[in-house]
Parts: structure tokens; sequence; C-alpha cells
């Protein structure tokens, strides 16, 4: 069984031996959800390839400590693959981006084109973005993407959904890659 895993904004400077503090939602969730308890193992994770494993030395309502007892650092996965997400509708934008999450995407960028369904405006767009971690394209959003450097290419006849079009794309591309070689 592995040991649960947090996500902290920073693990710059910790080694063996230091004391993390984790805050907010997060411990939160550890310690009130999970109940999480003095003298458990956890995992504390940047997200970008740090992560420190330790004992969780004290708890409280919107807080946890952890005591470092092995620091660990990788690389970031090779080649980095950016995907640029149109605005699905519903709950297909956080389908989207959690398979392309588990495929290994680096990251991912929303976007508003032109045929998208959906729209963020406002406190939508900032509560949407905060959530997520159709119809084809219009000629010149292809040229807008080929003239920033873009490499436009087609997966087949079918119209992929927005929310699949992107894991499709990313899986024939790793394929040729080494990390899934």
């Amino acid at each position: 069984m592995s040991l649960p895993v947090h996500l902290v904004p920073s693990l710059a400077d910790v080694a063996e031996g230091s004391v993390v503090t984790v805050e907010g939602a997060e411990a939160h969730h550890a310690v009130t959800v999970r109940r999480l308890r003095v003298g458990e193992s956890v995992v504390l994770t940047d997200g970008v390839g740090t992560s420190a494993q330790g004992t969780v030395s004290s708890t409280g309502r919107r807080v946890f400590e952890v005591t470092v007892s092995a620091f660990s650092s990788a690389p970031g996965p090779s080649p980095s693959v950016v995907v640029v997400q149109a605005l699905p509708k519903g709950d297909r934008g956080e389908l989207a981006v959690e398979v392309l999450t588990e495929v290994g995407v680096s990251s991912i960028v929303p976007w508003a084109a032109a045929r998208s369904v959906a729209t963020w405006r406002g406190e939508r767009a900032a509560k949407s973005l905060a959530r997520w971690p159709e119809g084809g394209l219009t000629d010149e959003e292809v040229a807008a993407f080929a003239d920033a450097g873009a490499h436009p290419v087609r997966l087949g006849a079918e119209v992929l959904r927005t929310s699949t079009a992107g894991v499709a794309a990313v899986s024939a591309l790793l394929s040729r890659t080494p990390r899934w070689g």
C-alpha cells in the first residue's frame, strides 16, 4: 500500500531532518477528512519532481507538520507535453484534465475556441480554472497556432470531442517517444 501524498507549494531548501508545515485546504483535507494523525508516514510533493517522505509530528485544525526522513528529486518527464484544451461544456473539462494528467501531460492551457459551446467569463472563469489543474477549429484558429510555432495535424476523419481529442493526440505523440517505448 502506498503512503498518502500531499501537495505543497514548494520543497525548496528542504533536507532530511527538516520540518515542513502544510496549511490551508490541503491540510484541512488531510486532518479533517482523511483523519491524519501524529506518527503517520506521508509523502509531500511539490508537483514538479521533488518529494519528501516523513512522519507527521503535529496536527491542528488547518495545519500539520512533517519531519522529513527522506528527500528525493527526479528530473521532469521528457519530452514535456503541453495541451491547449478547448473549453467543453458540462463536466467534460474536468474529465479531460483528469485523463490528460493520467497520460503524462505536463501542462494544460484552457482555451475559448470560436466554436466552443462553453464560455468562461468573470467569476466563472476563475472558478472553472481553479477546478481544472466543441465543434472543431476555424481556419483562422489553425493558422494562429501555426503562426505561433505549432504543427497542426488531423487525427483521422472523425470529429473527436474536445475532452478526448487531447488524450488521443498525446497518446499518439508519446507512443513515439522513449517515455512509452
